[in-house]
């Protein structure tokens, strides 16, 4: 994979669970020495496009945020589903 002008294998991955303002969501994390910088300051993870698209996890380019509210729809629903087991 290309990252930071670098060509880097990535041999170990890991499953985790992150949180996004409160809202949990799983995904496979692979493993990087050091991400680099961005003018910003430095890298601490970088979530790709592929787990954004699983968790309708959407970014707005007008304004640069995240628009996650298709992440809490489907926390709800994930809930509602769990409680009609019991």
């Amino acid at each position: 994979m290309g990252l930071g002008g670098e060509t880097r294998r990535l041999d170990e991955r890991c499953d985790l669970t992150a949180a996004l303002d409160g809202l949990e969501f799983d995904m496979t994390a692979y493993i990087v020495e050091e991400l680099g910088e961005t003018e910003h300051g430095p890298l601490d993870a970088v979530v790709g496009a592929l787990t954004m698209e699983e968790w309708y996890i959407k970014l707005d380019p007008r304004t640069g945020e995240l628009d996650h509210s298709g992440l809490r729809k489907r926390e709800f629903t994930e809930y509602q589903s769990w409680r009609r087991r019991l």
